[in-house]
């Protein structure tokens, strides 16, 4: 079955979609023929793409929608199944990123980074689960990150929090195959999206920080990591790791002890060397 036919007349929505790997997704799911509503709490953007793209792919809007918000989440998800009859995708995608050693994270760092990226899964979830199992049918795909499964120094709220993303997808897919319910984590590896121009840091210049970083490693597109999102949606695959690097990078730090120590010190000494005085 090839992807047109799989969501062809299918319903998503896609949470953090009004720019990068969720904008991207959110476009591909729509030109599929599937009805896709963004839920971004960039208001801006989302007018953008309602003005834009809403005149000449009307299976694409977007709405403005804080993820942490669990009444504004709650109405949103009910509005779009009342008006479409069924949810068929949750693609769990909104996230933010964070550099700072754990030394420099205040107590409000850390519960904003869980907040959007573990509790807004969880708020979005809640909502549209009981509602996939009354209908009988669902998937969600929570994108996790490949910082969820190996060391990340100076990330280590934001792996602390996709992490759990990981064990929270894996768990409750255990759960929903019984209401004929899949559920997926995807973890990309480094993706050229604008969640590292975006990234918040209270000690680090992060504008340097990525400049020095892409010198080691070329990230990989996000137009591609899309299409193969869709295609191990299509196969309700229980976890995806992307690219092909980073199941590399995976597998030989499962094999062999001390792997990541060498890149976690080069990461670090890029930290230091970029953090304010």
């Amino acid at each position: 079955m090839s992807l047109i036919d799989y969501f062809r007349n299918k319903t998503a929505i896609v949470t953090g979609g009004a720019n990068g790997l969720g904008f991207s997704l959110a476009q591909k799911l729509s030109e599929l023929d599937c009805c896709t509503l963004i839920l971004d709490k960039d208001k801006s953007a989302c007018e953008s793409i309602n003005v834009i793209h809403m005149k000449k792919n009307k299976r694409l809007r977007a709405r403005e929608v804080n993820v942490v918000d669990s009444n504004d989440v709650s109405k949103s998800i009910r509005e779009f199944y009342d008006e479409q009859g069924k949810i068929d995708i949750l693609i769990n995608n909104a996230g933010i990123a964070h550099i700072d050693e754990v030394l420099d994270l205040e107590l409000k760092i850390w519960k904003n980074i869980i907040d959007v990226n573990l509790w807004g899964v969880i708020n979005c979830t809640t909502h549209v689960y009981p509602i996939m199992v009354e209908q009988g049918f669902g998937q969600i795909i929570n994108i996790s990150s490949l910082s969820g499964l190996l060391t990340d120094p100076g990330s280590t709220a934001y792996a602390t929090a996709k992490a759990a993303v990981i064990n929270l997808s894996l768990s409750m897919r255990a759960e929903a195959k019984f209401y004929n319910v899949g559920v997926s984590t995807v973890c990309p590896g480094y993706l050229s999206t604008d969640i590292y121009v975006r990234t918040l840091s209270s000690k680090v210049d992060t504008p340097r920080f990525f400049e020095a970083l892409h010198k080691y490693s070329k990230p990989f597109s996000v137009e591609k990591a899309s299409i193969l999102i869709l295609k191990a949606i299509k196969k309700n695959k229980a976890m995806l790791v992307l690219p092909a690097s980073a199941k590399w990078e995976l597998f030989l730090s499962r094999i062999i002890p001390g792997f990541m120590n060498k890149q976690d010190n080069e990461l670090m000494n890029l930290i230091r060397k970029y953090k304010r005085k």
